[in-house]
């Protein structure tokens, strides 16, 4: 982002990133773990031990969808400065705001086939909490000031939403 838009300075601070991993791969992930095994987990015959823990086909797919979901944040810090004519702080904030969106909404996305998109409780509580979190962050002001964010109009969170979906 630095090399691209140098006029913003830095996109996001060390702050955030912390914020960001903490709200998007903690409470997430432990509702993942909650998942149920494949019904043929026992079935299936053991990974040989000289096997990759993660194949090229996978690192490949990791790669693509990091690079569709940067594309989207991009995307949305674009139409943030040019079609909403946001200031920097605010397009910075909506940013911020689309990668924890597009975050949150990936851990459904990386979920093993098993069941549909209500069947794990925990997880919608862990991905709304951190949704409510990451509003709570931004409109509340001594938060603010700790993350260097701005509020936004609601033009702006709606397309934090659309652009932080669109990746999944």
């Amino acid at each position: 982002g630095l090399l691209l838009v140098p006029a913003m300075g830095l996109p996001l601070l060390p702050l955030q990133l912390l914020w960001i991993n903490l709200v998007t791969d903690g409470l997430p992930a432990i509702a993942l773990g909650t998942d149920a095994a494949p019904r043929d987990a026992m079935q299936r015959p053991p990974r040989p031990p000289t096997a990759r823990l993660l194949s090229w086909t996978h690192i490949l797919l990791l790669g693509g969808r990091a690079t569709v979901i940067a594309a989207c944040v991009l995307a949305a810090l674009a139409t943030a400065r040019g079609v909403l004519a946001l200031p920097w702080p605010q397009a910075r904030t909506v940013m911020f705001c689309t990668l924890v969106v597009a975050h949150l909404a990936h851990a459904f996305v990386v979920r093993p086939g098993s069941g549909g998109l209500w069947t794990n409780r925990l997880l919608l509580a862990a991905t709304l909490g951190g949704a409510i979190a990451q509003i709570l962050l931004v409109v509340l002001g001594p938060t603010q000031a700790l993350f260097d964010v701005v509020p936004l109009p609601p033009s702006a969170w709606a397309l934090v939403v659309l652009a932080g979906l669109a990746p999944n």
